[in-house]
Protein backbone atom coordinates (compact mmCIF):
# COMPACT_ATOMS: atom_id res chain seq x y z
CA UNK A 1 0.00 0.00 0.00
CA UNK A 2 1.57 4.19 -0.47
CA UNK A 3 0.89 5.96 1.89
CA UNK A 4 -0.06 9.39 0.95
CA UNK A 5 1.78 11.19 3.83
CA UNK A 6 0.55 14.15 4.90
CA UNK A 7 3.01 17.25 4.53
CA UNK A 8 2.78 18.74 7.80
CA UNK A 9 5.44 16.09 8.96
CA UNK A 10 8.97 17.63 9.45
CA UNK A 11 11.75 15.96 8.39
CA UNK A 12 14.05 14.84 11.04
CA UNK A 13 17.29 13.99 9.62
CA UNK A 14 16.96 10.19 8.76
CA UNK A 15 20.33 9.04 8.41
CA UNK A 16 21.63 10.37 11.76
CA UNK A 17 18.50 10.18 13.79
CA UNK A 18 17.10 6.55 12.53
CA UNK A 19 19.56 4.64 14.45
CA UNK A 20 19.09 6.81 17.67
CA UNK A 21 15.33 6.06 17.60
CA UNK A 22 16.16 2.13 16.93
CA UNK A 23 18.17 2.37 20.38
CA UNK A 24 15.57 4.15 22.05
CA UNK A 25 12.17 2.05 21.33
CA UNK A 26 11.63 -1.01 23.17
CA UNK A 27 10.29 -3.52 20.02
CA UNK A 28 7.28 -5.43 20.40
CA UNK A 29 4.72 -7.18 18.14
CA UNK A 30 1.77 -5.26 17.42
CA UNK A 31 -1.00 -6.71 19.84
CA UNK A 32 -4.60 -7.64 19.19
CA UNK A 33 -5.89 -4.72 20.40
CA UNK A 34 -5.63 -3.51 16.57
CA UNK A 35 -7.52 -6.06 15.35
CA UNK A 36 -10.88 -5.31 17.85
CA UNK A 37 -10.91 -1.98 16.37
CA UNK A 38 -10.49 -3.04 12.87
CA UNK A 39 -13.63 -4.61 13.06
CA UNK A 40 -15.21 -1.32 14.17
CA UNK A 41 -13.94 0.40 11.11
CA UNK A 42 -16.48 1.79 8.51
CA UNK A 43 -16.23 -0.25 5.47
CA UNK A 44 -17.45 2.17 2.97
CA UNK A 45 -18.01 5.62 3.73
CA UNK A 46 -20.43 7.51 1.28
CA UNK A 47 -19.66 5.99 -2.58
CA UNK A 48 -15.87 5.37 -1.07
CA UNK A 49 -15.19 1.22 -0.43
CA UNK A 50 -12.62 -0.09 2.03
CA UNK A 51 -9.48 -1.54 -0.77
CA UNK A 52 -7.37 -2.86 1.53
CA UNK A 53 -6.11 -2.94 5.07
CA UNK A 54 -2.51 -3.18 6.26
CA UNK A 55 -1.13 -3.04 10.19
CA UNK A 56 2.17 -2.24 11.00
CA UNK A 57 4.27 -2.75 14.34
CA UNK A 58 7.47 -0.39 16.04
CA UNK A 59 10.05 -1.71 13.45
CA UNK A 60 7.87 -2.14 10.37
CA UNK A 61 6.55 1.20 10.29
CA UNK A 62 9.45 2.13 7.95
CA UNK A 63 8.32 0.09 5.43
CA UNK A 64 5.46 2.14 5.40
CA UNK A 65 5.79 5.81 6.00
CA UNK A 66 10.01 5.83 5.81
CA UNK A 67 11.68 9.11 6.28
CA UNK A 68 8.54 9.96 8.77
CA UNK A 69 8.54 6.99 11.11
CA UNK A 70 10.99 9.09 13.64
CA UNK A 71 7.86 11.12 14.95
CA UNK A 72 5.59 8.64 15.68
CA UNK A 73 8.55 6.32 17.55
CA UNK A 74 9.81 9.19 19.22
CA UNK A 75 6.10 9.30 21.11
CA UNK A 76 6.33 5.66 21.87
CA UNK A 77 4.27 4.04 18.69
CA UNK A 78 2.77 0.41 19.67
CA UNK A 79 1.40 -0.06 16.24
CA UNK A 80 -0.23 1.64 13.72
CA UNK A 81 -3.57 0.12 11.32
CA UNK A 82 -3.25 1.81 7.82
CA UNK A 83 -7.17 1.52 5.28
CA UNK A 84 -6.86 2.82 1.77
CA UNK A 85 -10.40 3.52 0.29
CA UNK A 86 -11.50 3.16 -3.09
CA UNK A 87 -13.27 6.51 -4.72
CA UNK A 88 -15.82 6.41 -7.32
CA UNK A 89 -14.83 7.69 -10.96
CA UNK A 90 -12.79 11.30 -11.02
CA UNK A 91 -12.72 11.36 -6.65
CA UNK A 92 -9.41 10.64 -5.41
CA UNK A 93 -8.54 7.87 -2.81
CA UNK A 94 -8.37 7.96 0.84
CA UNK A 95 -6.67 6.98 3.32
CA UNK A 96 -7.29 6.17 7.22
CA UNK A 97 -4.45 5.76 9.40
CA UNK A 98 -5.20 4.71 12.97
CA UNK A 99 -2.08 5.01 15.27
CA UNK A 100 -2.13 3.27 18.67
CA UNK A 101 0.69 4.75 21.65
CA UNK A 102 1.69 4.00 24.76
CA UNK A 103 -0.85 6.65 26.66
CA UNK A 104 -3.15 9.56 25.57
CA UNK A 105 -0.62 11.97 26.07
CA UNK A 106 1.30 10.67 23.48
CA UNK A 107 -1.37 10.74 21.08
CA UNK A 108 -1.73 14.35 22.19
CA UNK A 109 1.49 15.08 21.65
CA UNK A 110 1.66 13.85 18.01
CA UNK A 111 -1.22 16.06 17.32
CA UNK A 112 0.79 19.07 18.70
CA UNK A 113 3.38 18.08 16.48
CA UNK A 114 1.87 18.89 13.96
CA UNK A 115 0.65 22.47 15.24
CA UNK A 116 -1.59 23.49 11.91
CA UNK A 117 -4.71 23.46 11.06
CA UNK A 118 -8.62 24.72 12.05
CA UNK A 119 -10.00 23.35 14.89
CA UNK A 120 -13.17 20.77 14.70
CA UNK A 121 -15.25 19.56 16.44
CA UNK A 122 -14.13 15.89 15.69
CA UNK A 123 -12.10 13.42 18.16
CA UNK A 124 -9.86 15.16 20.60
CA UNK A 125 -8.39 18.85 19.29
CA UNK A 126 -9.80 18.17 15.68
CA UNK A 127 -7.39 19.77 13.07
CA UNK A 128 -8.32 20.20 9.58
CA UNK A 129 -5.94 21.43 6.86
CA UNK A 130 -6.90 20.98 2.94
CA UNK A 131 -7.44 17.29 2.25
CA UNK A 132 -6.47 16.49 5.90
CA UNK A 133 -8.28 15.67 8.92
CA UNK A 134 -6.29 14.66 12.14
CA UNK A 135 -7.00 13.86 15.71
CA UNK A 136 -6.67 12.45 18.92
CA UNK A 137 -9.16 10.36 21.07
CA UNK A 138 -7.53 8.14 23.97
CA UNK A 139 -4.11 7.05 22.98
CA UNK A 140 -4.79 6.67 19.49
CA UNK A 141 -4.25 9.45 16.82
CA UNK A 142 -5.89 9.55 13.51
CA UNK A 143 -5.13 10.75 10.22
CA UNK A 144 -7.86 10.58 7.43
CA UNK A 145 -6.15 11.55 3.53
CA UNK A 146 -7.27 12.64 1.02
CA UNK A 147 -5.07 11.88 -2.25
CA UNK A 148 -6.80 15.22 -4.02
CA UNK A 149 -9.20 17.63 -3.11
CA UNK A 150 -13.22 17.92 -4.13
CA UNK A 151 -16.20 18.82 -1.98
CA UNK A 152 -17.17 15.84 -1.96
CA UNK A 153 -13.94 14.07 -0.97
CA UNK A 154 -13.61 16.73 1.81
CA UNK A 155 -17.33 15.48 2.91
CA UNK A 156 -15.90 11.98 2.71
CA UNK A 157 -13.02 12.78 5.22
CA UNK A 158 -14.93 14.53 8.09
CA UNK A 159 -17.36 11.59 8.07
CA UNK A 160 -14.76 9.35 7.68
CA UNK A 161 -13.15 10.99 10.77
CA UNK A 162 -16.47 11.07 12.91
CA UNK A 163 -17.44 7.21 12.42
CA UNK A 164 -13.72 6.52 13.74
CA UNK A 165 -14.27 9.08 16.61
CA UNK A 166 -17.08 7.10 17.48
CA UNK A 167 -15.48 3.49 17.06
CA UNK A 168 -13.01 4.43 19.98
CA UNK A 169 -14.35 3.98 23.18
CA UNK A 170 -11.26 5.62 25.15
CA UNK A 171 -11.27 9.03 25.85
CA UNK A 172 -8.10 10.87 27.54
CA UNK A 173 -6.79 14.17 29.60
CA UNK A 174 -4.78 16.39 27.82
CA UNK A 175 -1.03 15.78 29.50
CA UNK A 176 -0.80 17.51 33.23
CA UNK A 177 2.36 19.64 32.51
CA UNK A 178 0.29 21.98 29.85
CA UNK A 179 -1.49 23.25 32.63
CA UNK A 180 1.31 24.60 34.24
CA UNK A 181 2.28 27.25 31.06
CA UNK A 182 1.72 30.55 31.70
CA UNK A 183 -1.46 32.34 29.35
CA UNK A 184 -0.07 35.97 28.94
CA UNK A 185 0.58 35.97 25.65
CA UNK A 186 1.15 32.28 24.72
CA UNK A 187 0.65 31.24 21.44
CA UNK A 188 -1.83 28.18 21.51
CA UNK A 189 -1.06 27.15 17.90
CA UNK A 190 2.26 26.67 19.19
CA UNK A 191 2.10 24.52 21.99
CA UNK A 192 3.98 20.83 21.65
CA UNK A 193 3.94 18.19 24.52
CA UNK A 194 6.94 15.66 24.22
CA UNK A 195 9.35 13.84 25.77
CA UNK A 196 11.75 12.92 23.37
CA UNK A 197 15.08 15.09 22.26
CA UNK A 198 14.59 14.69 18.94
CA UNK A 199 11.04 16.11 18.75
CA UNK A 200 12.23 19.17 20.87
CA UNK A 201 15.09 19.58 18.80
CA UNK A 202 12.58 19.89 15.45
CA UNK A 203 11.32 22.61 17.25
CA UNK A 204 14.20 24.04 19.20
CA UNK A 205 17.08 24.06 16.97
CA UNK A 206 19.26 25.04 19.54
CA UNK A 207 18.86 22.19 21.73
CA UNK A 208 20.92 19.45 19.91
CA UNK A 209 22.77 17.16 22.05
CA UNK A 210 19.44 16.56 24.33
CA UNK A 211 20.69 19.14 26.77
CA UNK A 212 17.73 19.02 28.59
CA UNK A 213 18.22 15.16 29.31
CA UNK A 214 15.11 14.13 27.96
CA UNK A 215 13.54 10.58 28.58
CA UNK A 216 10.45 8.83 28.70
CA UNK A 217 10.45 9.85 32.17
CA UNK A 218 10.26 13.10 31.48
CA UNK A 219 7.05 14.69 30.51
CA UNK A 220 7.82 18.52 28.53
CA UNK A 221 6.30 21.23 26.69
CA UNK A 222 8.01 23.73 24.35
CA UNK A 223 5.71 26.92 23.80
CA UNK A 224 6.24 30.30 22.13
CA UNK A 225 5.21 33.42 23.32
CA UNK A 226 4.64 37.36 21.98
CA UNK A 227 4.53 39.68 24.39
CA UNK A 228 4.40 43.63 22.93
CA UNK A 229 5.96 42.27 19.93
CA UNK A 230 8.53 40.26 21.67
CA UNK A 231 9.21 36.58 21.36
CA UNK A 232 10.08 34.28 22.85
CA UNK A 233 10.15 30.49 23.76
CA UNK A 234 9.84 28.97 26.97
CA UNK A 235 10.66 24.72 27.57
CA UNK A 236 9.24 23.21 30.93
CA UNK A 237 10.34 19.70 32.19
CA UNK A 238 9.07 17.40 34.93
CA UNK A 239 11.87 15.07 36.25
CA UNK A 240 11.28 11.95 37.97
CA UNK A 241 13.19 13.95 41.31
CA UNK A 242 14.74 17.28 42.26
CA UNK A 243 18.37 16.02 41.80
CA UNK A 244 17.31 15.30 38.08
CA UNK A 245 16.11 18.45 37.59
CA UNK A 246 19.24 20.42 39.04
CA UNK A 247 21.98 18.20 36.25
CA UNK A 248 19.43 19.32 33.44
CA UNK A 249 19.61 23.06 34.76
CA UNK A 250 23.46 22.92 35.02
CA UNK A 251 23.76 21.49 31.36
CA UNK A 252 21.13 24.13 29.97
CA UNK A 253 23.73 26.83 31.52
CA UNK A 254 26.34 25.20 30.16
CA UNK A 255 25.29 24.06 26.40
CA UNK A 256 22.62 26.95 25.48
CA UNK A 257 23.53 29.99 28.41
CA UNK A 258 26.98 29.72 28.77
CA UNK A 259 27.30 33.20 29.73
CA UNK A 260 28.85 32.90 33.17
CA UNK A 261 28.08 36.58 34.67
CA UNK A 262 26.85 34.89 37.42
CA UNK A 263 23.06 36.35 36.73
CA UNK A 264 19.78 34.53 36.68
CA UNK A 265 19.39 36.09 33.02
CA UNK A 266 22.05 35.45 30.34
CA UNK A 267 22.27 35.55 26.41
CA UNK A 268 23.04 33.13 24.43
CA UNK A 269 25.42 32.52 21.68
CA UNK A 270 23.61 34.44 19.11
CA UNK A 271 22.96 37.36 22.02
CA UNK A 272 19.32 36.64 22.53
CA UNK A 273 18.43 36.78 26.16
CA UNK A 274 17.63 33.77 28.39
CA UNK A 275 17.35 31.91 32.14
CA UNK A 276 16.21 29.03 33.90
CA UNK A 277 14.43 28.42 37.46
CA UNK A 278 13.67 25.40 38.96
CA UNK A 279 10.65 24.66 41.10
CA UNK A 280 10.90 20.96 42.67
CA UNK A 281 10.75 18.93 40.04
CA UNK A 282 10.23 20.82 37.38
CA UNK A 283 12.90 23.07 35.12
CA UNK A 284 11.28 25.91 33.52
CA UNK A 285 13.79 27.76 30.57
CA UNK A 286 13.04 30.34 28.39
CA UNK A 287 14.88 30.96 25.13
CA UNK A 288 15.39 33.62 22.54
CA UNK A 289 14.01 36.69 24.21
CA UNK A 290 15.31 40.00 22.27
CA UNK A 291 14.50 41.85 25.83
CA UNK A 292 15.44 40.88 29.08
CA UNK A 293 12.77 41.88 30.53
CA UNK A 294 10.50 40.07 28.54
CA UNK A 295 12.30 36.70 29.67
CA UNK A 296 12.25 37.69 33.43
CA UNK A 297 9.08 38.12 33.50
CA UNK A 298 7.78 34.87 31.52
CA UNK A 299 10.45 33.28 33.47
CA UNK A 300 8.83 34.73 36.71
CA UNK A 301 5.63 33.63 35.38
CA UNK A 302 6.59 29.96 34.99
CA UNK A 303 8.17 29.56 38.45
CA UNK A 304 5.23 27.29 39.69
CA UNK A 305 5.36 25.02 43.08
CA UNK A 306 6.62 21.39 43.30
CA UNK A 307 4.29 19.79 40.45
Amino acid sequence: MTHGVPPWVPFVGVAAVAAAVLIWVVLRPAPDDARRLERHLPGEVGDWAVEGTDRYGRTSIYSYIDGHAEVYLAYDLRWCLARRYRGPAGEPDLVLDVFRFATPADASGVLSHQGEGERVAVGQGGRLIPGWLSFWKGPFFVSVYAEGESPAALAAVLEMGRAVAAAIDETGQPPAILAALPGAGLDRQRIVYLHHPLILESHLPAARGNPFALSSRTPAVVAHYERDGVGADLVMVDYPDPGGARDALQRVYAELLPDDAGNRLRRSGDGSWGGARLAGRRLAVVLGSAQAEMAAALLDDAAGGDP
